[in-house]
């Protein structure tokens, strides 16, 4: 019985002894440090409320209201307008419309280990930084078409998924599981699409220190971006027998893509002051995507190209026709808005160019990136080098040209196998692969407008100019207006 109580006193005055000098056992300093970081957790995680405010001038509206720590540590009270009761009509919609901003207010909170930071979490805190209004980071097309991405194939799975907790191999089984609404397997460059889109979101969590330098899952994901099907680029007579068909403006439409290689939302931004007709130049400043106006895609997209004289007199032709020619008109305007509004791209694609691209017998698939897919197939059948096919492509890197636009032609594979062939038979003379040898070309340095003149022989026909000296170019103007007309 004593020897208990001495070790009951003993263990007592250890205690003391231990908390006066500050030294806690083990178990307790676990235990306060997991109490610490939990208080420290529900001071600073601030999950807000939402409450309906009335209005005496106008309906009911929802509002998100939460507290924020200051470095004093005093706390500042915040409230913050959702919406109308009529854009938001139960208080659950109005909660998810909050979501990005709830994101921001959690940053701090969301970097300790312990509190779960989920994927939805994550997509909406990059939606509401990254694709601000304000922010200048992505095109107007990209802001409109990467949210729909999002929405429609990472956020159904990954919504509710820490991002800690995010596999490598359950991404790559989900990738191979992805598929379209009619069954068939979703096209290996969309699954791309999608992959380099997560990588792009926990790229986002580790900026802001949510995940750890070299924490992403998505890094070692490997998914092929291979086509499925190649693009076919039109042979030039196809091409004429189209503008046979084709009447003002769709003409000039086609004339346009195949002259510079614009992409559709570039063709449908022009305005009549984008182009300098005194020095034959059109300057591509802007692009236009579901309505929205924007920046050009990249850099390099904005950029003056030289104009074909042909292609100049058409347009200005058809600037005669419009009602709406100022400079500050759309070249395509649409007639439902008065002019206030370009074309939209499936009207007169759907509409007109694909059953007048079937009545001049063209079995190919038609669609508005085939004309640009077609100018660089040309120019480099026409012998141009490869940096000017990617000067005039106004692509970011010289990559993409070579990788996914340019195709040689079967005439000119046929006409390089011939120089081999000379090359292992000199004295043979008899055997030939191909009678086109002007399609044969030294790919060789060029300016722009010498590349440009040859395309413009290519798409309206006529005499050849591979190999033929050049002319003037107002006695080429007198010699096709007519046939242009």
């Amino acid at each position: 019985m004593i020897s208990v109580l001495g070790i009951l006193v003993e263990s007592e005055s250890h205690s003391r002894f231990s908390s006066r000098l500050g030294l806690m056992p083990f178990a307790n300093q676990q235990r306060d440090l997991i109490g610490n970081d939990t208080g420290q957790m529900r001071r600073q995680y601030q999950a807000g409320c939402i409450r309906r405010a009335k209005r005496k001038t106008r309906i009911d509206v929802w509002e998100y209201l939460w507290r924020e720590q200051i470095d004093d540590g005093r706390c500042i009270r915040h409230t913050q307008v959702i919406g109308s009761v009529d854009q938001y009509p139960t208080k659950e919609l109005a909660s998810n419309a909050v979501n990005g901003l709830r994101a921001r207010v959690n940053e701090k909170s969301f970097r300790l280990r312990l509190r779960p930071v989920f994927v939805g979490d994550l997509v909406d805190h990059f939606l509401q930084t990254a694709f601000d209004d304000q922010s200048d980071l992505y095109a107007a097309s990209t802001k409109v078409v990467m949210p729909d991405t999002i929405n429609r194939w990472i956020r159904p799975r990954w919504e509710c998924v820490n991002i800690r907790d995010v596999r490598t191999v359950a991404v790559k089984q989900w990738l191979m599981s992805l598929s379209r609404k009619d069954g068939k397997p979703l096209a290996n460059s969309t699954k791309a699409k999608v992959r380099n889109l997560m990588r792009r979101l926990f790229n986002h969590a580790i900026t802001y220190e949510w995940l750890k330098q070299g924490e992403n899952p998505i890094k070692h994901v490997r998914q092929s971006a291979k086509r499925q099907k190649e693009p076919e680029p039109f042979e030039p007579d196809e091409v004429q027998r189209l503008l046979d068909q084709l009447k003002s403006p769709y003409r000039e439409m086609v004339l346009v893509l195949l002259s510079f290689g614009l992409r559709r939302s570039e063709l449908f931004a022009l305005q009549w002051r984008d182009f300098n007709f005194e020095r034959n130049e059109v300057t591509i400043v802007r692009n236009i995507c579901y309505g929205k106006l924007g920046q050009c895609k990249t850099q390099a997209s904005h950029a003056t190209l030289p104009m074909l004289p042909l292609v100049a007199i058409a347009l200005c032709v058809w600037r005669k026709l419009t009602p709406h020619n100022q400079p500050e008109d759309w070249v395509f305007p649409s007639t439902h808005t008065k002019g206030r509004k370009p074309l939209h791209p499936g009207g007169p694609m759907n509409d007109v160019i694909k059953p007048e691209a079937i009545r001049a017998g063209i079995s190919k698939r038609v669609h508005w990136h085939a004309f640009r897919y077609t100018f660089g197939t040309w120019l480099v059948a026409n012998g141009v080098d490869i940096a000017v096919v990617h000067e005039l492509m106004r692509h970011a890197s010289p990559r993409t040209t070579l990788e996914f636009y340019i195709k040689a032609r079967k005439r000119l594979k046929l006409g390089a196998q011939e120089q081999i062939q000379t090359m292992l038979f000199p004295g043979d003379k008899q055997i030939t692969l191909t009678e086109d040898l002007e399609l044969i070309a030294d790919v060789k340095k060029q300016q722009k407008r010498s590349a440009l003149r040859d395309l413009e022989s290519t798409i309206f026909g006529g005499e050849d100019s591979y190999d033929q000296p050049e002319r003037d170019e107002t006695q080429m103007d007198d010699d096709k207006q007519d046939r242009l007309m």
